[in-house]
């Protein structure tokens, strides 16, 4: 079984307390076994811990009306170019 995990940069600042490094592990790994045990496949568990961990990208995904927008599939297609496109661009700023 193939399975990615999204690891978010560390906050400026001093490192945490090694305990909540591992209570953070423990959470994250508690979270992939219960998105499985829900029937998540194992490619959807990145993007369910990237909502998890971006509260603006979360609350777009619930307006309702880009929800609609969502429902129209020339939408999504245009969306996903869009994300590649991003992706691809040569003076993308770094993610910090």
């Amino acid at each position: 079984m193939l399975e990615f995990v999204i690891r978010l940069p560390e906050p400026p600042g001093p490192p945490p307390h090694p305990l909540v490094r591992l209570l953070g592990r423990a959470k994250e790994a508690f979270r992939t076994f219960a998105l499985r045990r829900l029937g998540a496949s194992p490619e959807s568990i990145p993007l369910a811990n990237l909502l998890q961990a971006s509260p603006e990208l979360g609350d777009a995904l619930r307006d309702p009306d880009v929800l609609a927008l969502l429902q129209d599939r020339d939408a999504r297609l245009e969306l996903a170019q869009l994300l590649r496109i991003a992706a691809a661009a040569p003076n993308r700023p770094p993610i910090h």
